[in-house]
């Protein structure tokens, strides 16, 4: 029972290229942190309100020479230019999608470097099985050599070049078996990978638009962003002269006035029990901003 437990333990891990790439973007933080900025855009584009808080005001003095306890409550809530907020909701629209290829440009350029690792890893592997088969031949000849010489068939010189190159190749295969150790280290560090040892499965293309945080952009990434960039630009323009517009706000107010008020010729008294109310509408004109515009 034992003997058919361990061999399942004793297989070595396998990854196909896609494989490796997944898990590299999956523990990547930079490439987290961009996909997370692009939502955060879009939060902030579509989650923020046009209204602006209702302003409330308390006034308590003395409004005439009679009462000093007079009170004003004045509330005034502005009226919101729809203009505004659609541009801000396609200014950050447009944030979130030059994330996006900021992400792809990412993407691209960590696969260009798993790409370049993997090739390189490849070719050590092959080095170094092709150094192997060459060491087990010069190891062959090497006996045979030893036997021939103890024979007398050979001379001493003979045998120690076959020895000679024995041992190169011996110590050639060291170095490589280093290098592919450094290699598989990098690696893993490109991968930001802690677990155990692993196989690389035969060479394969990566498609990016099947892996995960991978945007849905035809063209290049780079291009993207130039357009996107104008676009934005474009959004701020429109989002400055629409600023531009005069502002409306409503209010309402209530206060009390105590005391002699003349109406229609007679005086009329007016204790603290009694309010005044009333409406209040506002404009704000941006004066100096024009004025600087025609400067």
């Amino acid at each position: 029972m034992l003997l058919l437990i361990i061999p399942q333990f004793s297989a070595q891990l396998r990854y196909t290229d896609a494989q490796i790439f997944e898990m590299m973007l999956d523990q990547n933080g930079v490439l987290k942190s961009t996909a997370l900025e692009g939502q955060r855009q879009l939060a902030i584009a579509y989650g923020t309100s046009a209204w602006q808080p209702l302003s409330v005001s308390y006034m308590r003095g003395q409004f005439n020479s009679q009462y000093a306890k007079d009170n004003n409550l004045t509330l005034t809530q502005a009226i919101p230019f729809a203009g505004v907020q659609k541009i801000q909701n396609e200014i950050g629209a447009t944030r979130a999608a030059y994330s996006s290829t900021e992400l792809a440009l990412l993407k691209r350029n960590y696969k260009q470097q798993l790409d370049l690792q993997l090739a390189f890893l490849r070719k050590q592997q092959k080095e170094l099985q092709l150094s192997k088969a060459q060491d087990s031949i010069y190891q062959l000849l090497e006996q045979k050599m030893l036997l021939r010489y103890e024979l007398g068939e050979v001379s001493k010189m003979d045998y120690i070049l076959v020895h000679s190159k024995s041992a190169r190749s011996a110590a050639q295969i060291k170095q490589l078996q280093q290098a592919l150790t450094l290699s598989w280290a990098q690696l893993h560090t490109l991968m930001a990978y802690a677990g155990p040892a692993f196989e690389l499965s035969p060479a394969q293309e990566i498609e990016l638009q099947k892996l995960p945080l991978a945007p849905d952009i035809q063209a290049h990434p780079a291009l993207k962003q130039y357009e996107l960039n104008a676009q934005k630009i474009k959004f701020d323009m429109q989002l400055v002269k629409a600023k531009q517009v005069p502002q409306v706000a409503l209010g309402y107010f209530n206060q009390t006035l105590v005391g002699t008020q003349n109406i229609s010729g007679q005086d009329v008294y007016f204790g603290p029990n009694q309010r005044f109310q009333g409406a209040i509408v506002q404009s704000q004109i941006p004066i100096v901003s024009s004025f600087r515009q025609s400067l």
